[in-house]
């Protein structure tokens, strides 16, 4: 039986001796890339006495430099200087807050204002006592004295504030009104133009049978009819004929002037109702726009208001 040469479940080979090249004297075959190789050798050499000019270059330009100004390349003195021009240049990165200003501010008026409030209450309370206490001193501290007239300096510029804005908001209110007013101009104007256009469109018109409103028809046409039926009489049937057109033209000049007086009249009635109407539509957004309360009202709410707040925090 043949023995195994496996262990564990491999096959185990020998080691194969390598044996050094020997060295007899024959050189190894040139590559066919060894002129690429010798411009490729002699560029890194250009490239390199290159660099070495270059930098000659600079180090002489360095001297030169140095010698017309000592503090050409004085980077650590002026680099404070750099950093404070670019921290200008550029937008400030600080996270502030967006309306905490605002809100300071709104907290130091209400404040002031709750002041204002305690201080007429207790002005009630020392009306209300009288006397009781007319006999004691009174000390008041000047610290105490300046904070009162900062306090009333704050309460003169906010009413002066307020005063300003109710101002404006007059201004806004008469500019709103103004403008409709002359809007309301225009269109009167506009419409009084139309009717006396179509007034003079009435009056102008060719003489002729004319229709008339409220089921009313002109009777020329039988007269015409009238006239233009021949008649077995002389003369004297072509001159009542001829008195005949004559009167009935004078009924239709009548009826026609009539009927342009019917007109005037009926546009002289319907603007005035629309002008009676417009009136009333102006009175209704003018009661509809104005202010209900007055200064006076709003301050004395307010006050109260300010003092149901002070009873109710205390």
């Amino acid at each position: 039986m043949r023995k195994s040469t496996l262990k564990h479940g491999l096959n185990v080979r020998k080691p194969v001796a390598t044996t050094p090249a020997k060295n007899d004297g024959r050189s190894a075959p040139k590559s066919v890339f060894a002129f690429d190789e010798l411009e490729t050798a002699a560029e890194a050499l250009q490239t390199t006495h290159a660099g070495g000019s270059e930098a000659q270059k600079s180090a002489k330009l360095a001297l030169d430099l140095e010698s017309s100004d000592p503090s050409v390349f004085a980077y650590d003195e002026v680099y404070d200087k750099i950093n404070l021009a670019r921290s200008r240049l550029k937008p400030s990165n600080d996270l502030k807050p967006r309306y905490m200003e605002k809100l300071l501010e709104t907290a130091e008026n209400r404040k002031v204002q709750n002041e204002v409030v305690k201080e007429r209450l207790l002005a009630k309370q020392r009306e209300r006592e009288g006397d009781v206490f007319a006999d004691k001193e009174t000390i008041v501290t000047e610290s105490y004295r300046e904070h009162k007239e900062q306090r009333q300096k704050m309460v003169d510029e906010e009413n002066e504030r307020e005063k300003e804005e109710e101002k404006g908001r007059g201004r806004l209110d008469t500019g709103f009104y103004r403008e409709l007013l002359d809007r309301m101009d225009r269109d009167d104007v506009s419409k009084a133009v139309d009717t006396v256009d179509a007034v003079d469109c009435v009056d102008t018109e060719p003489v002729g049978p004319v229709v008339l409103g409220s089921g009313l028809n002109i009777v020329s046409s039988q007269s015409s009819r009238r006239h233009d039926q021949p008649t077995p009489h002389g003369p004297r049937s072509s001159t009542n004929s001829n008195n005949e057109s004559m009167q009935s033209n004078r009924q239709s000049a009548y009826r026609r002037n009539k009927h342009g007086r019917s007109v005037d009249d009926e546009m002289n009635e319907m603007e005035q109702l629309k002008m009676a109407q417009q009136q009333v539509e102006q009175q209704k957004l003018v009661q509809r726009y104005a202010r209900r309360n007055t200064q006076a009202d709003i301050d004395a709410a307010r006050l109260r208001y300010l003092e149901r707040r002070q009873l109710a925090t205390s």
